[in-house]
């Protein structure tokens, strides 16, 4: 994995691990942003040849993948979570859910109940593809703990204040 001297540098700062979760390009701004700033990176689950897999893989991140067009397999969903409770801090992109990807949703609910903080972009786009599952999944993050958030202003401060801290399951 090639990393920049700039990431070292302020990995080795005590930036902290954050884990985004994403597809169809919906974090790879975001991935390379918070690259920049020094964050040490993991994500998942991601589609070979998704934007944001590209992207993750331009970048030599961690990150758990699936096949192309498949839905998110068991194994893969395991190997998702255990990736997640290494992180610090979890961040759930603007990324629509179907029934392929629905287990990244669960994931990030997981994450709650690990007592980790998650950030939810506020949809800008229909977000629910399998017949208001997401949307319950969603307010039950919310619920747990969860923090909408409109746009990255809104994140980039709350990433800082939260760091290392541990989010009270309701």
């Amino acid at each position: 994995m090639v990393k920049s001297q700039y990431y070292q540098k302020s990995a080795a700062q005590g930036r902290g691990k954050i884990h985004l979760i994403g597809g169809g390009g919906s974090i790879s701004n975001l991935l390379r942003k918070l690259y920049i700033m020094g964050y040490q990176l993991s994500c998942g689950v991601l589609n070979v040849q998704d934007s944001d897999y590209e992207t993750a893989i331009s970048l030599g991140l961690e990150l758990v993948t699936e096949k192309p067009f498949s839905p998110i397999s068991m194994e893969n969903h395991q190997r998702h979570l255990k990736t997640i409770e290494s992180a610090e801090q979890v961040i759930l992109g603007d990324v629509a859910i179907g029934a392929g990807n629905q287990l990244n949703l669960q994931a990030a609910l997981a994450a709650t109940m690990m007592g980790k903080p998650v950030y939810l972009f506020r949809s800008k786009q229909e977000f629910d593809f399998v017949g208001g599952d997401a949307n319950k999944t969603k307010q039950k993050i919310i619920d747990q703990g969860g923090i909408e958030i409109a746009n990255q202003a809104e994140l980039f401060p709350l990433l800082e204040k939260l760091k290392g801290k541990r989010c009270i399951v309701k």
